[in-house]
């Protein structure tokens, strides 16, 4: 039970970086000079995804 509460819990925090990726993105695109911050910004939200995506279908494959 309390796998499944933290799996909602993690699908909502997921939910708010996308968005707030996709927020940084938007003001890196108009203020060029925030643009070098946000892409090292996005870069490194990128990164921990693809390590999070990797860590998910790990966890998945054992219990699934």
């Amino acid at each position: 039970q309390t796998c499944v509460i933290d799996l909602y819990e993690l699908v909502e925090y997921l939910a708010r970086i996308r968005g707030l990726g996709t927020h940084m993105a938007v003001i890196g695109h108009t203020d060029k000079e925030l643009g070098a911050k946000v892409a090292f910004w996005l870069q490194e939200f990128r990164y921990r995804k693809e390590r999070f995506d990797q860590n998910i279908q790990l966890i998945s494959s054992q219990y699934l």
